[in-house]
């Protein structure tokens, strides 16, 4: 069995919450641990990446905040960090 097979299904499940045409879904595993989850999102006229929605979310549950520039910075960079 694939040693993230797990996390794998549960993605398939929170891709799902997306009321996107395109559902995505991604997590974050850190030393080989799940760590959190986020999918593709629309807010307002703009749609979110799933890679952004599971990086907000962490930071958000480690009380880790963003200033508004930084959050615009890290939207036009695709959350690669």
């Amino acid at each position: 069995m694939d040693k993230y097979a797990s996390e794998l299904h549960f993605l398939q499940n929170i891709a799902n919450k997306s009321l996107m045409t395109s559902k995505h879904a991604a997590c974050i595993i850190k030393s080989g641990k799940y760590i959190n989850n986020g999918f593709n999102t629309i807010c307002g006229n703009d749609s979110h990446h799933a890679e952004c929605d599971a990086i907000r979310n962490y930071l958000r549950i480690n009380n880790i905040w963003l200033s508004n520039k930084e959050i615009i910075f890290l939207e036009k960079q695709r959350c690669f960090l």
